[in-house]
């Protein structure tokens, strides 16, 4: 087995090699159920399909959970268990939302507004527009969804960030060794994976990671401002930051959209010298059973898999393993949003070096 840490464009460049050498049919599974999570067609345009029903992920999931809190507690659990591992059904909603591949609801209002925004021209009078988002949006990649609808081209857009933001996605929080010794006795296979998450993030750090690291690439990749404001005690933070914003934009004679998932910051964002829109992730009822997806957002998708569940394993003629966390992940691997590869065929292991040599010429 050989193994490989790869951006996300070196991904790509993988999932081609497996679509040429006829792996283009992958069943997608988590090293803790047996069933297939969903499988991918790859093509000109790929389809993910056949997701797993929420009922059958759940039950296990909760029967799994279970079994690992009353092995720590030597107790039947009262409540519905919380892991710092092992994600609930809903976070496939995250990443399906989070690559592109499910629109937030009011998706439609919120891209009419920022093509009105594309279309105007300070040149000729008019005013500029500052686009903000909330915690929740850079945890759902909003920013990264816009790069995809707007062909990369996102510098026609101006950002305003809040440092406040970026406080409340900073988290240190790391897997509970004992949740992770359990759960060891309880998987059947690939205990090996495990291994890896020794003293790595929490699922709610790594939650926030996704954010942070969205919050970063803004930085890095668009024009925008950034808010120093500094918590004030017994201030609520969310209209904090909503003020600091605004006022901000006001002192550049500008106006403010603000972008949230959430529906109190939206309530709060309504006032004057703001446009609000509250987009909201939808019901898991509504969940598409098979998604169409550019291969960017294929690549994203496997990428917010791989980070939530800690690592997943794709089977086609050839089986591998991609890790979103791992034994000594750097900060750097965070930031360029890479995985780690294992992959068992000693000939796709070559392909992938040979083209990674091209990209990357010494």
């Amino acid at each position: 087995m050989e193994e490989f840490v790869l951006s996300l464009e070196e991904l790509m460049v993988y999932l081609n090699i497996l679509y040429h050498s006829g792996n283009d049919e992958i069943a997608v599974y988590s090293y803790f159920l047996e069933d297939e999570l969903f499988h991918i067609s790859l093509a000109d345009t790929v389809q993910i399909k056949r997701l797993i029903e929420p009922h059958v992920y759940q039950e296990k999931y909760l029967d799994l959970l279970n079994s690992v809190e009353a092995g720590e507690e030597n107790s039947v659990p009262k409540r519905e268990p919380n892991s710092t591992i092992i994600p609930p059904f809903k976070i496939l909603r995250k990443c399906l939302v989070g690559s592109g591949l499910w629109e937030l609801k009011n998706w439609d209002q919120f891209k009419s507004k920022l093509d009105e925004i594309e279309r105007s021209n300070p040149l000729r009078g008019d005013r500029v527009t500052f686009i903000g988002f909330d915690t929740n949006c850079f945890i759902n990649r909003l920013f990264s969804c816009l790069k995809h609808e707007y062909k990369r081209n996102i510098s026609r857009f101006g950002f305003i960030l809040s440092r406040l933001i970026h406080m409340e996605l900073r988290s240190t929080q790391k897997i509970s060794s004992k949740e992770l010794n359990f759960l060891k006795g309880k998987v059947n296979r690939n205990k090996e994976i495990l291994d890896e998450f020794w003293n790595q993030d929490s699922l709610y750090t790594r939650l926030k990671m996704v954010g942070l690291v969205e919050f970063n690439k803004v930085k890095r990749q668009s024009n925008y401002l950034i808010n120093d404001g500094v918590r004030r005690n017994g201030r609520d933070n969310d209209v904090q930051i909503i003020e600091d914003l605004r006022n901000q934009s006001r002192e550049k004679n500008a106006d403010l959209v603000m972008a949230t998932s959430d529906e109190q910051f939206h309530r709060i964002a309504r006032e004057p010298g703001i446009v609000s829109y509250y987009l909201r992730l939808p019901p898991l009822t509504e969940m598409p059973q098979e998604s169409s997806a550019t291969w960017e957002q294929l690549c994203d998708f496997l990428y917010l898999l791989s980070v939530y569940f800690g690592a997943i394993i794709l089977r086609s003629r050839n089986t591998f393993q991609l890790f979103g966390i791992w034994l000594g992940k750097s900060t750097t691997a965070w930031d360029t949003e890479s995985l780690k590869i294992q992959i068992r065929s000693p000939k796709l292991a070559r392909l992938l070096n040979q083209q990674l040599q091209i990209l990357t010429p010494s």
